[in-house]
């Protein structure tokens, strides 16, 4: 083995480096450079992706070594609902009630939807968490990814990754109508997503300018599946005819 590391050196004295980087050993850099002159600018380049490569391994270690006990919320919770700590209420209304909340399995923030007694009253709450488990599964960029659902006290909870950004409906009142050029990628977004939906077996049944957001970064992201349907097991009145709701009007966003 020693032979083959010398023969290596000989041969290409950065091969070891490379080594290195992959195996995650320790290299006296300024040694190396010393030693090639000629060469020192690949060798600092080297340097760099061994940097990038040590940085993400310590990164999985901490994620291998957390746990759920040892991974706070960032800051002082207001309550908790099922294995999250409730962070800031966002918002409320007929609905229930939108918190900000902690996952400490996923260690991170998410959309925790409440929909509270009185609202599921006339509604099924088993098929609620059933068809957020359902979404649960679906990956698709312009779709919220929901992470899990649960019945607590003959509420529904639905958790979700936490959009920073604001609503269609939004935008268009905070910087007025989108352009015709604008508002046709959007619906190019919002369809895209929708299809998803469906080949999921599920409808969204509320789709508006109010439940499309605009994250900071630029995505579009359908939202609100909390009144959404089964497609393929329900009454007529509940998925027959009608498909899903139209995308928001042009002219909600557009003049």
């Amino acid at each position: 083995m020693a032979d083959d590391d010398n023969r290596d050196k000989e041969s290409d004295p950065l091969l070891p480096l490379a080594k290195s980087i992959a195996d995650g050993t320790v290299v006296d850099w300024d040694a190396a450079a010393a030693s090639s002159h000629d060469q020192r600018e690949l060798i600092e380049q080297l340097r760099l992706l061994w940097a990038l490569a040590q940085a993400h391994r310590d990164a999985d270690t901490e994620i291998v070594n957390a746990s759920p006990a040892t991974v706070a919320p960032p800051s002082q919770p207001i309550g908790a609902w099922a294995q999250l700590a409730l962070l800031e209420q966002l918002g409320a209304g007929s609905f229930g009630v939108v918190y900000r909340a902690w996952d400490p399995h996923l260690a991170r923030e998410v959309a925790l939807k409440v929909v509270g007694s009185g609202s599921v009253a006339a509604l099924d709450t088993s098929r609620i968490a059933r068809e957020g488990r359902l979404l649960a599964r679906l990956r698709h960029p312009n779709i919220v990814t929901v992470y899990g659902a649960s019945v607590e006290g003959g509420r529904v909870g639905l958790w979700m990754e936490l959009i920073r950004g604001i609503t269609l409906e939004q935008a268009v009142e905070k910087h007025g109508p989108f352009s015709a050029r604008d508002a046709s990628l959007v619906g190019l977004d919002v369809c895209r997503a929708l299809t998803a939906v469906h080949r999921a077996g599920l409808l969204h049944r509320d789709v508006k300018a109010q439940n499309v957001m605009r994250e900071d970064g630029g995505r579009i992201v359908l939202m609100d599946f909390g009144t959404g349907r089964n497609r393929r097991a329900g009454t007529e009145r509940e998925s027959g005819n009608r498909g899903d709701a139209a995308l928001p009007r042009a002219r909600d966003l557009s003049r």
